[in-house]
């Protein structure tokens, strides 16, 4: 993308305010945007039609009035909010024409679509139906969208991939850039009878399947459900890939696109944040971690947005969308944007000491704000400093607090127009626990042990029990004799997610004896406790990837997908699918002017974590200056299968301190179906994996923030 200055009719006062750094350029350059949300789809059975893509919208609405953007070029279409045009196809295509119309050379455009998304055969001798997947092609569904339409061979009012293409060509044979996000589902697979079921937290799948539009066999290109997708991402991704006639155009813009699922899958709207309680709403989980991470105002590179995506997908466990990130600006600045934005909010001093802005701007319980005089301070002029007490979505508390050696500054000192700037916010390790007892026999061992563990507590975890299990990061669903760990989007009453999902048996089921409440309380808190320090990497990741900088660790990691094929790089914006038995070799220079303390961790896709560096042999994993390593021959197995993450820590190495060594992390998956443990082996297994034990703390520490993380998402398949 252009690096060029957004919003330049603010004025240069404001601008200092607000902003850390500028934008460079020789000409002035402004955001437009075009945001579509479709909710309500009268023409579509009730259990299809959504609620969060109006919240998604005006959610993305607000980020881009923080990163720069003019209210008046921010065009909105969504059925429920107020004042907006509705999102039919006319309108739709009309706000294209008018951006294309309005945009000049070095603009940044940001489009969003926020609904449901299908296909639709194409006609084979069309370049559509010679190109695409199985000769569909994909489309996205406005309000107004019909059914299936033979003689006219289109689904009625559908926005088809070629018009999206279009549309796009056209903004930047402009000269203008685009980023474009699209939260919906392209896929035809996965889909059962229980299509668009809703719960009581607000899930659903953003996806049609073709039979609701009326798609037969009897269409041309229509393929099963099982096999329409296999093989790739179908129709829109293809489309906005293909060669573009443009592309030699003297001038013409860049583009990134961001898609919230891949070829098999499908993308859930839930209630969000988890623990928003009452203030949080329904959103996309993309649309939403989209805005989340914009909305953190970090300057990064298009790649570097996708990389934090995958980490933060990782960190609420979600297992069952994969997003991707294409097109030929990843590597440039996220709108252009060159310095880390100043993140402040006035000081609110109603009823309670607060700042109108919560856990969607990153403001965590524990987070500490300087409180300046007014927005231009420096942060040496801070008259005193408050955490968050309690953070909601939009909203949080705030109370005076000690920081960096000086007192707690009286309240008095805190008037009206004060500004407070965030100064820090602590990675929340809390581990959210829901109950299914829908399936569970009466009288429910599964609620017993639970019960003991509320009472109790889970040693080395921060539990906390939730009711809604679509607020959960991990839901426990009970069979005859084994306890599963789900995802929040995974159904329980789902044959094949039960398949795949980690399990523990339950002591004693074999026998006549029913388990003893306390025997299966411990098992499950061993196994929550893995849960917990598996997430938490994941989360450690993700702040990581939030805080992109130079690094002096180079990592490369290798794919030998055959003896006779060279190893092809994997990019950590990308999800590739591996099979059972494929091999990866990972690659590690010290670029520094330091040594390295270096721990490479595999996290599977059942909570299991295995160090491969340092090995169990006592070498030293510090890297010194110049120097590389390989850790080869790593080998890929399923089961277990799904997302699972290779991660590596680096830690610049200390003056006459210990290396940092964090293999201790190591623990096994949670899949043990075949055997039983015993008490000494809970025991043993407890006193080996809960390191709370040894220092009497509940909460685990958080590494200092010189550490680095480097983070790869892969596909495990068998």
């Amino acid at each position: 993308m252009s690096a060029r200055l957004l919003g330049c009719v603010v004025s240069a006062a404001l601008w200092a305010a607000v902003w850390a750094g500028m934008w460079a350029g020789s000409a002035c350059a402004e955001m437009h945007a075009l945001l579509v949300g479709v909710s309500g789809y009268p023409t579509l059975p009730a259990h299809l039609r959504l609620s969060g893509p109006r919240n998604d919208v005006l959610r993305m609405r607000e980020v881009l009035l923080q990163r720069g953007a003019r209210d008046s070029n921010i065009e909105v279409l969504a059925d429920g909010v107020t004042g907006t045009p509705l999102p039919t196809r006319g309108h739709i295509l009309a706000a294209f024409e008018r951006l294309a119309g309005r945009v000049r050379r070095g603009d940044v455009v940001v489009v969003h679509f926020a609904g449901h998304g299908s296909w639709q055969p194409a006609h084979p001798q069309s370049a559509q139906g010679s190109r695409e997947s199985e000769g569909r092609q994909a489309i996205l569904l406005p309000l107004d969208v019909g059914r299936w339409d033979g003689r006219a061979g289109a689904v009625a009012n559908a926005i088809a991939s070629r018009e999206l293409r279009s549309a796009m060509d056209a903004i930047n044979a402009r000269g203008a850039d685009v980023f474009a996000v699209f939260d919906a589902c392209h896929s035809a697979a996965l889909v059962r009878g229980t299509e668009g079921a809703q719960d009581e937290g607000g899930l659903r799948w953003r996806h049609v399947p073709p039979h609701a539009l009326g798609l037969g066999a009897e269409a041309p290109g229509f393929h099963s459900q099982e096999g329409a997708t296999r093989g790739g991402v179908p129709g829109l991704a293809e489309e906005l890939l293909a060669p573009r006639a443009n592309a030699a155009v003297p001038g013409a813009g860049k583009a990134v696109f961001f898609y919230a699922t891949q070829a098999n899958e499908l993308t859930p709207e839930l209630r969000l944040p988890p623990g928003g309680g009452a203030a949080a709403r329904v959103h996309g989980l993309f649309s939403f971690t989209v805005a989340r991470a914009l909305a953190a105002g970090k300057p990064m590179s298009y790649r570097q947005l996708g990389q934090l995506i995958l980490a933060e997908y990782g960190s609420v466990m979600e297992a069952r969308a994969t997003p991707l990130f294409s097109g030929n600006g990843l590597d440039a600045l996220v709108f252009g944007q060159r310095e880390a934005k100043v993140r402040q909010w006035p000081l609110d001093l109603g009823a309670a000491l607060a700042v109108p802005a919560g856990t969607l701007s990153g403001l965590e319980e524990g987070a500490v704000l300087a409180v300046l005089p007014h927005a231009a301070a420096a942060d040496s002029e801070a008259l005193g400093h408050v955490a968050v007490t309690r953070a909601e979505p939009g909203r949080a508390l705030v109370a005076a607090t000690a920081w960096a050696g000086k007192p707690a500054t009286e309240p008095g000192v805190f008037k009206a127009g004060q500004v407070a700037r965030l100064l820090g916010s602590p990675v929340p390790l809390a581990l959210r626990i829901g109950v299914d007892h829908r399936h569970c026999a009466s009288p429910c061992g599964l609620a017993r042990a639970a019960a003991v563990l509320r009472q109790r507590g889970v040693p080395g975890v921060e539990a906390l029990w939730v009711d809604s299990t679509s607020t959960a990061d991990i839901v426990l669903r009970q069979t005859a004799d084994r306890i599963y760990f789900l995802a929040p989007t995974q159904r329980a009453d789902d044959a094949a997610a039960l398949a795949t999902a980690p399990a523990m048996p339950i002591l004693g089921s074999s026998s006549a004896t029913p388990p003893v409440d306390a025997e299966v309380a411990a098992q499950l808190a061993i196994n929550l406790h893995r849960i917990a320090r598996a997430r938490n990497l994941q989360r450690l990741a993700a702040r990581a990837a939030a805080e992109p900088g130079a690094s002096a660790l180079r990592v490369e990691l290798l794919r030998q997908q055959g003896e006779q094929q060279p190893a092809q790089p994997v990019s950590a914006d990308s999800v590739p699918v591996l099979r059972s038995g494929e091999r990866l070799k990972l690659s590690l220079a010290n670029a520094g002017t330091v040594p390295v303390d270096v721990t490479v961790l595999y996290l599977d896709a059942h909570f299991g974590v295995t160090t491969l560096f340092p090995n169990r042999l006592g070498e030293s994993n510090r890297l010194a200056v110049g120097a590389r390593m390989a850790v080869d021959d790593i080998q890929v197995h399923a089961p277990p299968q799904g997302l699972e993450r290779l991660l590596v820590i680096a830690v610049p190495a200390r003056r006459l301190a210990e290396r940092s060594d964090f293999s201790f992390l190591d623990q096994p998956a949670l899949t043990m179906r075949g055997a039983h443990l015993s008490q000494d082996m809970l025991a043993l297994a407890d006193a080996g994996f809960a390191a709370h034990g040894e220092r009497g703390a509940v909460r685990p520490a958080v590494p200092a923030g010189d550490l680095a993380l480097h983070l790869f998402t892969l596909s495990v398949q068998p």
